[in-house]
């Protein structure tokens, strides 16, 4: 008899004092959605064999004996240039992906052909967060019922409380796009049952994420989920992605970032 799929929360590995914060939020993450938690040393070009391999094995069994009722389970992944995206959600079974802010640059390319989103971690903080108050931004693109599904899921298994930022347009037509994301939203939320807020931003469609990473101490957030960069041209490449100057000022704020050029898998119950 075939043993069922167990879908898990992801921890990239680094082999250093930050896994133990990554490490940490991800086993909170497997209980809010009662998921495994796997361990995965990703490795890059060049490098024919993991020096991690050791490591990563003694990984699961100490944590088995402290952290009973999450599965565990650790993989080693070559970087070769494949989809190594879709080894992660596929074969793995991978709702989230986490990973140390540094490590961004790098695996923004593995993002943008992720049917999961990542999640970024401020490893030197040691905060681990509760995923309490979910601050989200929402501007006109049609993407934003991708980003969407994860406030709603945070409210449904975590009770979470989401504050909606919607962007402010001058155009009556792209203010009307806003309004029909926050309407979705709203729709969305108000079937979890959980305490949410919609409120409207000062900035328009291409700064609302920047202003939602401002107001993060104003309404306390603990999590800022963002809808990522969609069409990427050689002039977003050579100054860098809204998303990196925003992970730049997060601090201990944790930002889960979305793919918006893919179909996001879906979280079973």
């Amino acid at each position: 008899m075939e043993e069922p799929v167990i879908q898990k929360i992801v921890v990239l590995l680094n082999f250093d004092q930050t896994d133990k914060i990554l490490i940490e939020n991800g086993i909170r993450l497997a209980s809010i959605f009662s998921k495994g938690l796997c361990l995965v040393h990703l490795f890059g070009k060049g490098v024919k064999t993991d020096p991690g391999g050791m490591l990563l094995k003694e990984f699961p069994l100490h944590m088995r004996q402290t952290e009973e009722g999450i599965p565990i389970s650790s993989y080693t992944l070559q970087d070769t240039g494949q989809n190594i995206a879709l080894t992660l959600a596929d074969r793995l079974e991978a709702i989230m992906v986490i990973a140390v802010t540094g490590r961004f640059s790098y695996l923004s390319k593995i993002l943008q052909q992720s049917p999961v989103p990542f999640l970024f971690i401020d490893g030197t903080t040691g905060v681990v967060s509760q995923f309490r108050r979910i601050l989200v931004p929402i501007d006109s693109r049609p993407q934003n019922k991708d980003s969407m599904l994860w406030p709603a899921f945070f409210a449904r298994n975590n009770g979470s409380n989401v504050i909606a930022l919607g962007a402010k347009e001058r155009s009556p037509a792209v203010r009307h796009k806003v309004k029909l994301n926050l309407a979705s939203l709203k729709n969305l939320l108000k079937k979890t049952g959980a305490p949410f807020e919609i409120v409207y931003g000062q900035k328009g469609s291409m700064s609302i994420q920047y202003e939602a990473l401002a107001s993060g101490e104003k309404y306390q957030s603990d999590l800022l989920i963002l809808l990522g960069s969609g069409y990427i041209t050689w002039f977003d490449l050579l100054i860098g992605l809204p998303e990196k100057k925003i992970l730049k000022k997060a601090g201990s704020l944790p930002v889960l970032i979305v793919n918006p050029t893919k179909k996001n898998y879906l979280v079973c119950d």
